[in-house]
């Protein structure tokens, strides 16, 4: 059987507890007490368990703590105060051994060639806690070793068990995320979430437009991203609060339309797209009015310009769009906000408005219930005339009973 120990105090994070046991050197009296739980504070939070001893002419001990391997994960082991102040120890030739997948720490440390000089803290445990929950803390195989190095098992003295509880996910339990590498359109994109206490967080779902990726064991996802702009990232797992993040996607140059200065009404020009840094763009979409056009490798079209003004647009995927705005010299234009020439409301409306038509049930211009009864009805004139002469009878009245006042006033 392996030689193990014994453990005189637990403290927690949030709340103390401890296991005192107290031990003469005939190994005849024991005092065991016990005060609460032990909390961590939320998912990913730490536990820290300290074990103390007691006695006279002690060189160590030795235990098994037992956990639940659900809800927490032991992450280290140090080596306590007291022991430390010996000259030399086991504890390096000998080191802990921490077991997560049976849930087991097993732990062993003596000072070599004299008594520990005091009583105190021989061994700190850390774990972190994994979900929501309450793992049961337990010493097993307990044994302190007296000055001949015997062990001293008192196993059976310790009866019952500690809990470390997990609270619920908390503020300052939220995810955080954070972007590694990429820059431009086409690069790859590294992003990496993290908990509050700075640690890499594993399998959080991770949102990016609409891609939808999970972090491995260094808290990282990566993608590649063929888009521009301003972009969300998100993050979440579950127990922890979700976070969100904006980010931009450089692109990988911009577009510059190049037309020539004087451009007269009818002629044929050539329009070229350029890169910032004037060299030809080619597979570029240009658009104009109503058609299409895709640059080649000269990064150039033809086109005729009419009438009016003219918009120029390119665009290319993974670069900055440019527009443009150009009209030709000469003649008349309809856009220039000019009716004149031979320009009317149906070969021009942007300069001359919009036609009048009978018809279309407005009685409006210069239309009469004459030359347009369908929009002016005739009966609605006559009782405009009837109104307008009723309207002047009651004004011929009003003006008549005034005067017949006056003069009654005279006499």
């Amino acid at each position: 059987m392996e030689q193990k120990y014994i453990m005189l105090g637990i403290f927690g994070v949030i709340l103390m507890l401890s296991v005192g046991i107290v031990v003469s050197e005939n190994a005849k009296e024991y005092k065991i007490e016990t005060v609460s739980e032990i909390l961590s504070e939320h998912v990913g939070g730490e536990a820290v368990i300290r074990i103390n001893m007691s006695g006279e002419n002690l060189l160590g001990t030795g235990f098994d703590v037992l956990f639940d391997n659900e809800i927490l994960e032991a992450i280290s082991v140090e080596e306590g105060s007291i022991m430390k102040k010996c000259k030399k120890t086991t504890f390096e030739a000998l080191p802990p051994e921490i077991n997560n997948t049976k849930g087991i720490v097993t732990f062993q440390d003596l000072c070599l060639g004299e008594a520990v000089s005091e009583n105190g803290n021989v061994a700190v445990i850390k774990f972190t806690s994994k979900k929501i929950g309450k793992s049961y803390i337990k010493l097993n195989n307990t044994y302190l070793f007296d000055k001949n190095g015997d062990p001293i098992n008192i196993s059976p003295v310790l009866a019952g068990n500690v809990f470390v509880s997990v609270g619920h996910p908390m503020y300052n339990a939220s995810l955080k995320i954070e972007k590694v590498s990429g820059e431009k359109y086409g690069d790859v994109f590294v992003f990496k979430v993290l908990s509050v206490e700075g640690k890499p967080v594993e399998g959080a779902k991770v949102k990016i437009l609409n891609n939808v990726l999970y972090t491995d064991t260094n808290g990282t996802a990566e993608i590649i991203l063929k888009h521009t702009g301003n972009f969300e990232v998100a993050a979440e797992k579950e127990n922890y609060t979700s976070c969100s993040d904006m980010f931009n996607l450089q692109p990988l140059g911009n577009l510059k339309i190049i037309v020539p200065e004087d451009i007269n009404l009818g002629d044929e020009i050539s329009i070229k797209i350029a890169y910032s840094n004037e060299t030809p763009a080619g597979g570029v979409k240009v658009s104009i009015k109503d058609e299409s056009f895709v640059t080649d490798e000269t990064g150039e079209i033809k086109y005729n310009i009419g009438k009016g003004v003219v918009k120029i647009s390119a665009e290319k995927e993974g670069y900055k769009g440019d527009e443009k705005e150009i009209f030709a010299k000469g003649g008349i234009v309809c856009g220039d906000k000019k009716c004149e020439g031979n320009e009317n409301c149906k070969t021009c409306e942007e300069d001359c408005g919009k036609c009048i038509v009978c018809g279309d049930k407005k009685c409006e211009g210069n239309e009469t219930a004459q030359n347009c009864p369908g929009d002016c009805d005739s009966s609605s004139s006559m009782w405009t005339i009837i109104a307008v002469i009723a309207a002047i009878v009651v004004i011929i009245l009003i003006v008549a009973i005034i005067m017949s006042k006056k003069k009654k006033q005279n006499r």
